[in-house]
């Protein structure tokens, strides 16, 4: 009798455990966060700090791309914090570039990323600029890391790009 009850113990044990595994699990899989992004290309960009008004232009034979990318949240309970090197960008000469440093000058709506924790269902847009050599165009965008919650990204083109703001 007591062996009896101890192995239907186990076996509710069991699968209480596979139960929670599989709720978990489902759980997971039905966390995502997208984003889409659209780029412009440009010789130089300005900026404005204090009044003052600066130019940054890239290295001799390269150009730059702007990236402008919206991020959506759509279902990760644990909110997301995006950061400018989750895109990659991906060129026509077969290269992935990361963001260069002058995107802290080109949009402080990219410098304030460290500061975000988007909820589920919140959207931001923000700007990554990347140095490119000449001749070459964009021809997609990479996510730099493989980890949870960066696994959870993926493209949708449908998701809505507000209107460009930069450059100037």
């Amino acid at each position: 009798m007591k062996k009896s009850t101890l192995a239907i113990l186990g076996i509710v044990v069991i699968v209480g455990i596979a139960a929670v595994a599989l709720v978990m699990m489902s759980n997971a899989e039905n966390e995502k966060i997208t984003y889409n992004y659209e780029t412009k290309e440009a010789s130089s960009f300005n900026y404005t700090i204090s009044g003052y008004t600066y130019t940054e232009t890239p290295s001799a034979g390269n150009k730059y791309i702007i990236a402008h990318i919206v991020v959506k949240n759509e279902s990760y309970s644990k909110g997301f914090t995006p950061s400018l090197g989750i895109f990659k960008l991906k060129c026509s000469n077969n290269n992935s570039y990361s963001y260069d440093i002058d995107t802290i000058y080109y949009s402080s709506k990219s410098s304030s990323l460290y500061d975000l924790t988007l909820g589920t269902g919140s959207s931001y847009d923000f700007y990554i600029v990347y140095e490119v050599p000449i001749g070459t165009t964009a021809t997609g965008m990479d996510i730099a890391y493989t980890y949870s919650p960066y696994s959870l990204i993926s493209m949708d083109g449908s998701l809505s790009i507000p209107t460009w703001v930069y450059p100037s």
